[in-house]
């Protein structure tokens, strides 16, 4: 306790040394030359006062022939200035000529001086003086009345230069506070060295020596407090408020201090008391609700919680041993060997095991492991085997193990010691090789453990084990390629596949399962193997792996984990080599195009028969610009303007039927590929196809919906053009078919735009009367017509559909209308 009490004044006297160098001895010693500065003022006033005739004070050129002998006065007693006031305030004489002259209306002056008081004020340098002149130095501006017959005639300004002085006072404030400071470091450094080395002893602090060590912080805490308000009160007082009665200050002084004093007594006592008082009955509250809680959980937890004492002995254990047969109320005070079998017990007991350890360093790595545990922390407990008896044989569940004590459960054990100590000093004193702990039977509590049933864990470890040959066999038999993989992401085992599959690697066994893949695939395997890991189950579609030639596969990967114990997991691969489906999913690509293709020439004479209506008008046009070119010619009317006129006409006719050989020539081309386009207008040159077959056929179009805002997509255009003109075609064909019946009934197409998020939507829809319900669902089948024989394939509405949802990854679909039937096309602005 004494080194505590020394270290406790040294830090003190460390912290206060400085603050009483700042508060009080500094300031003491300026003011004590202050006030000496101010008495060498007086003296020196009421000496020069004696060379001045008062009744010419009022007159400057008096002052005249003084000059000389003041300028020996002021360096004599080195006065930065001397100055002389009238009883009005003017400057009738300075040592610094400028000021001669200048009235000092200060209310100081008039209402202190001028009735006969000292006034003095220390200035700092660089500051304004009384004057509101700015000073060269430090110095103590004072005034002394000139009084005569009790009349005031002037006064004297002296600016004294404290200069010099006050560095001799700093210099002397830090001696001695580098005195006081070396002296208190000293004394706190050699009692903290004492501290540190005594600390157990130390900090065996009773309540009532903690509680006078708070008593005497909150002390010093209120002293420091005071001594500080009472600093900055009197520092105000002196320097910022005007003279007053000594009465009046006094109560001034009391009514600051105790203002000031109150909310740090608030804060430091009352306050920190209230929320102590509170916080324990808060802590105590806790306290029970949390022993309760505790009770009421540790009975209910499945595992065996125990707690023995240092002989061995238990002393509690949770309702759970009754999965042993035993109450817990049978067990208590008996030896811990009581449900240890036999077998084990000279492998787990303390005073057994540690008898082979005597003298040996083992540290926390090696320690061996004791269901009475003593150590704590990286030296405890973790995980001991051992085989725990049952009362009785016949309380034991299906898969207990045979012993010589009968049937017994094999558990997992983790104990470690209590002690009746704080947990830094428990830990120095027990932490260290066997060697060094000996018994304390005044600290040491005793051992408390947790037992947790393990024996189904073992024995599927066990099986597992077992059938480890059996699973290899397993493995090499099947037909695709099989890895474990550890945590980590090593390849312990593979099959016979793996083998072939990944022959480009000669050992696979402990090699990066990233290895097996191209740099590019690595991130996909990473998140592959993370999802196997954290959720089970992951795989990986459509990747490749370096072949046994180098080359690259094409596989499929799909991964489990499978967990062998608490602490040890495997990852098991399945690849899958697709080189044989990647080839047939080509060949069926192919082949799709293929018929794409077909159905294209299976459209191309109807195709052939609306570019003949197109070419009618352009034909008949030309065939009338060459009869008119005879008749002109009979007529003496072909001149070369006339020709000219001829030609041009001629030209027009040519470039349209040019046109539409090139659109037609286009159409049977496949697309290259993916293209951005404009979806009215591809409609609109699919229609101008059609528009002489439809306007020959008694048939109105329309196009409606967004058509004006020229909305585009990304897909395959000439694709596109060739769904549009089966559609087209389908829907004039359903109206010629139902004209049959009523050959006044007038046809009606119409194509209507619509945008539904980031789909656009095209509706086809005609007035043939629709198709027949029980042909729905059939009207996209492949070679499925209603058409007469040899008037259609039925490829047509069938590869629309292909081209749609497998190509353009969009939807086709069709439904009946009043009259007639409509077909739906959707397509994603983007593929």
């Amino acid at each position: 306790m004494k080194y505590k009490t020394i270290l406790l004044i040294s830090a003190f006297i460390i912290i206060i040394t400085p603050l009483a160098n700042i508060f009080f001895i500094y300031p003491s010693f300026v003011n004590l030359v202050i006030k000496s500065a101010e008495e060498e003022a007086i003296k020196v006033a009421g000496y020069l006062s004696k060379s001045i005739d008062m009744e010419r004070i009022d007159e400057k050129e008096y002052f005249h022939h003084l000059s000389g002998y003041y300028e020996e006065i002021r360096e004599e007693f080195d006065m930065a200035k001397i100055k002389i006031f009238s009883a009005d305030g003017e400057v009738v004489f300075s040592s610094d000529p400028l000021d001669i002259g200048k009235v000092n209306k200060k209310n100081y002056f008039h209402e202190y001086v001028a009735r006969g008081n000292v006034y003095a004020k220390t200035i700092q340098k660089e500051k304004k003086s009384l004057e509101d002149q700015i000073v060269k130095s430090d110095v103590v501006e004072t005034y002394i009345p000139i009084m005569s017959g009790g009349e005031f005639k002037g006064a004297f300004e002296i600016y004294y230069d404290i200069t010099k002085r006050k560095k001799q006072i700093e210099k002397l404030s830090f001696y001695v506070s580098l005195m006081f400071f070396t002296i208190g470091l000293s004394s706190f450094i050699i009692i903290l060295l004492i501290f540190l080395k005594n600390k157990s002893q130390l900090l065996h602090l009773g309540d009532f020596g903690l509680s006078r060590l708070k008593a005497f912080q909150l002390l010093t805490l209120l002293l420091i407090s005071i001594f500080t308000i009472e600093f900055g009160i009197m520092i105000v007082m002196d320097y910022f408020v005007p003279p007053m009665h000594t009465l009046i200050a006094g109560l001034s002084d009391s009514l600051i201090l105790i203002l000031a004093l109150y909310p740090i007594l608030y804060l430091l006592f009352f306050k920190p008391l209230m929320g102590q008082i509170k916080s324990l009955e808060k802590s105590e509250s806790r306290l029970r609700d949390s022993e309760e809680r505790f009770k009421f959980i540790v009975q209910f937890i499945p595992d065996i919680i125990y707690m023995i004492d240092d002989k061995g002995r238990f002393t509690f254990l949770n309702n759970s041993i009754r999965k042993l047969g035993f109450e817990p109320k049978e067990l208590i005070g008996r030896h811990f060997s009581k449900i240890i079998s036999s077998n084990d017990i000279d492998h787990v007991s303390r005073d057994k095991v540690l008898q082979k350890y005597r003298g040996k360093s083992t540290g926390n790595e090696n320690a061996p492991q004791l269901f009475d545990e003593r150590r704590s922390a990286e030296r405890a407990t973790k995980e001991l085997e051992v085989k725990v008896k049952y009362k009785d044989s016949g309380l034991a569940g299906e898969g207990a193990i045979e012993s010589d004590d009968g049937k017994v459960m094999i558990a997992s054990v983790n104990s470690c010691g209590l002690y009746n100590e704080d947990d830094d000093t428990a830990e120095k004193v027990f932490k260290g090789t066997m060697g060094v702990i000996t018994k304390m039977d005044n600290v040491f509590l005793g051992t408390t453990g947790v037992i947790k049933d393990i024996t189904k864990q073992k024995m599927t470890q066990r099986a597992l084990f077992d059938s480890e040959d059996r699973y290899h066999a397993l493995m090499d038999c099947a037909s695709d390629a099989i890895l474990l993989v550890d945590e980590e992401g090593n390849i312990t085992e593979y099959n016979r596949m793996a083998s072939q599959l990944l022959g480009g690697v000669e050992n696979l066994r402990g090699i990066d399962i990233r290895r097996i893949h191209p740099d590019g695939e690595h991130k996909n395997v990473d998140k592959m193997f993370d999802d196997i890991l954290y959720t089970g189950r992951g795989s990986l579609n459509d990747t490749v792996v370096f072949g046994a030639d180098g080359a690259l596969l094409p596989v499929d990967i799909t991964g489990s984990l499978i967990e062998l114990s608490e602490q040890k997991k495997i990852v098991q691969e399945i690849i899958r080599d697709i080189s044989e489906r990647k080839r047939a999913e080509r060949d069926l690509k192919d082949k799709e195009q293929l018929l794409i293709q077909q159905s294209k020439l299976a459209s191309m004479g109807e195709m052939i028969s609306a570019i003949a209506h197109q070419w009618r008008q352009p034909l008949t046009s030309l065939g009338l610009i060459i009869q008119d070119t005879l008749d002109a010619y009979d007529y003496k009317e072909l001149d070369r303007e006339y020709l000219a006129g001829l030609v041009d006409g001629s030209m027009k006719q040519i470039k349209l039927m040019s046109d539409v050989i090139d659109s037609f020539k286009d159409f049977f081309k496949p697309s290259k590929g993916v293209v951005t386009f404009n979806v009215s207008k591809v409609v609109k040159e699919a229609m101008s196809f059609l528009s002489s077959q439809l306007s020959n056929d008694n048939i109105r179009w329309e196009i409606k919906g967004i058509v004006s805002e020229g909305v585009s997509i990304k897909s395959y255009q000439n694709e596109f053009m060739q769904v549009m003109f089966n559609l087209i075609n389908n829907a004039r064909d359903a109206v010629l078919t139902r004209r049959s019946d009523s050959a006044d009934k007038i046809g009606e197409i119409v194509i209507t735009f619509e945008k539904e998020g980031n789909y656009v939507k095209l509706s086809v829809c005609d007035n043939g009367g629709g198709i027949p319900e029980n042909l729905l669902e059939k009207i996209f089948e492949p070679y499925f017509t209603t058409k007469d024989e040899g008037k259609g394939t039925g490829i047509g509405l069938y590869m629309s559909k292909i081209i749609v949802e497998t190509h353009m990854k969009g939807e086709l679909r069709v439904e009946n209308i009043d009259n007639g039937a409509m077909f739906v096309l959707k397509l994603p602005e983007t593929l």
